[in-house]
């Protein structure tokens, strides 16, 4: 189809059919018979021919966009869904460890420090006596010290997990095997063009089509957020492809519900300038678009703003006659 597209794409941009002339024409094939469409003269045939293969290519690229937003929504749901039962989980074993922790730190730790202080206060004892008592203390709560280590360090590595986000790339990274098979085509196949801040991600996506999916080390980082850019590298330096995919895909979605990233050959999803009158013809056909639209009254922009200025001024002393009035 894009093929055939783009045969006729010379002689669609000398027809400058809009959108809905494409849609007209492409409709009354699809409602027609193939005898109806053969007994239509030869240029009448090729354009509503022409229209048909338009549309339809249109509405793939529509239908493989739409594939691709939902299958990346139900997968990031599912991930945001499973790394909030881990974070939960989690929260029973931070609760004991807590505990334990703060026991230490109210009975042991602090009675401690309150008694070495009354020791290195202690006027009746030398300084080889309050060493001796401090060192006989210390070791008598040796065992209650380890108990609380051991309670801190997993308490600890779980935080350092939890606030880098680790956790939740991992469930990416887990998952994303699953959706790179219908992805990854879609993304191929696709040619995207984008908005101003867009350039980053374009070249990854280039990239991403340029290896055929096979990314490495090499592959662009700088679409990503700081945080994401420290969890890609793996262990030995290499990249962790399939979070790296996941991340891809995941700002590919954004960028796309946000408007940054669109399709050139599209009914949905094209940049918001191609939904509005061509510049060119706005210059030229500007009274006649606006008696059109019933609009012709507010061709003079002048002369509507005083307009609105002079009544919008007559309302204010209305209202603060009435305050005064009514005050009084």
């Amino acid at each position: 189809m894009q093929g055939l597209y783009r045969d006729f794409l010379p002689i669609l941009c000398a027809l400058d059919l809009n959108h809905e002339g494409v849609r007209y024409y492409a409709h009354s094939v699809i409602k027609s018979e193939i005898f109806q469409v053969t007994r239509r003269s030869s240029e009448d045939r090729y354009l509503h021919l022409i229209a048909f293969i338009t549309h339809q290519y249109f509405r793939l690229q529509d239908n493989l966009l739409d594939v691709l937003l939902n299958v990346l929504q139900t997968y990031l749901n599912t991930a945001q869904r499973e790394h909030k039962e881990v974070c939960y989980r989690r929260r029973e074993h931070w609760n004991e460890a807590v505990r334990k922790l703060i026991s230490y730190l109210d009975h042991s730790f602090l009675e401690i420090l309150s008694a070495i202080k009354q020791i290195t206060d202690s006027t009746q004892l030398d300084d080889a006596e309050k060493v001796r008592q401090i060192r006989a203390m210390l070791a008598a709560e040796e065992p209650d010290r380890h108990q609380a280590e051991a309670s801190l360090a997993p308490l600890k590595r779980e935080l350092e997990s939890e606030t880098g986000g680790e956790d939740y790339y991992s469930i990416l990274e887990a998952k994303s095997v699953r959706i790179q098979n219908r992805i990854s085509p879609i993304l191929k196949a696709l040619p995207f063009q984008g908005e101003a801040g867009s350039e980053a991600l374009l070249r990854a996506i280039q990239y991403f089509k340029d290896k055929d999916g096979a990314v490495d080390r090499g592959a662009p980082t700088e679409f990503l957020k700081p945080i994401e850019e420290k969890a890609v590298p793996g262990s030995h330096g290499d990249l962790r492809v399939s979070l790296y995919k996941a991340l891809l895909f995941i700002h590919v979605m954004g960028a796309i519900k946000s408007g940054t990233l669109n399709l050139e050959h599209s009914y949905k999803y094209r940049t918001l300038d191609n939904y509005m009158i061509d510049r060119d013809r706005w210059q030229r056909d500007k009274q006649t678009l606006l008696a059109r639209a019933g609009l012709a009254s507010f061709s003079e922009p002048k002369q509507v703003l005083d307009e609105l200025d002079g009544a919008l001024h007559a309302q204010y002393v209305k209202t603060n006659m009435n305050l005064v009035e009514g005050y009084q």
